[in-house]
């Protein structure tokens, strides 16, 4: 029989249960202890807020739940360098990160450390429901990993800062700090 594990681990064993084992004389045949690598880095995976790594999973996280942002207030988004398995693999990349938030401010690129970064991401413009703000991460140097795309990200009206004021024929713009708002 084949035996392909999909989660890389420092310790890790086999055990046959059915059918009977081929050596008769045994109920249950147990391998040695054996380690499992992870194999070469092909692809970026990133997680918000409310998302963990699975490694071995078909997706390689899980979502609790997304957690709700804040318009203006920074959160962490992670970026990890994963084999096609989703087990971190240490890579020389430089990452940079994008958003569909058509305000949001630039976000400066970072080298993975053993394979990981942790990016402090602001969006500008609230954008509550389903469709809520996504983040891209790419290769910018190094390694050319698949880019990945979060999960959308509900974004709620940040904390009050001032006082906006419209004159006629001025409407509001959320988030475009550019123009004041207006």
């Amino acid at each position: 029989f084949t035996l392909v594990p999909a989660t890389a681990a420092t310790s890790f064993s086999a055990t046959w249960q059915s059918p009977p084992p081929p050596v008769p004389s045994s109920a249950t045949v147990v391998s040695s202890t054996f380690a499992v690598t992870a194999n070469n880095p092909v692809k970026l995976q990133i997680l918000v807020p409310g998302e963990l790594s699975v490694p071995g999973s078909s997706t390689g996280k899980s979502s609790i739940s997304i957690s709700t942002q804040a318009a203006g207030i920074a959160f962490p988004v992670t970026v990890n360098a994963v084999d096609l398995n989703w087990n971190v693999v240490p890579a020389g990349v430089q990452v940079g990160l994008a958003t569909n938030d058509p305000y949001a401010p630039a976000i400066a690129n970072q080298n993975l450390i053993s394979g990981s970064a942790v990016f402090p991401v602001v969006f500008a413009k609230a954008n509550l429901g389903s469709a809520g703000w996504t983040i891209t991460a790419s290769s910018v140097s190094g390694a050319n990993l698949t880019a990945s795309v979060s999960a959308p990200v509900p974004v709620s009206a940040g904390p009050a800062t001032r006082l906006q004021i419209l004159l006629p024929n001025q409407t509001p713009v959320p988030g475009n700090a550019a123009v004041k708002g207006r």
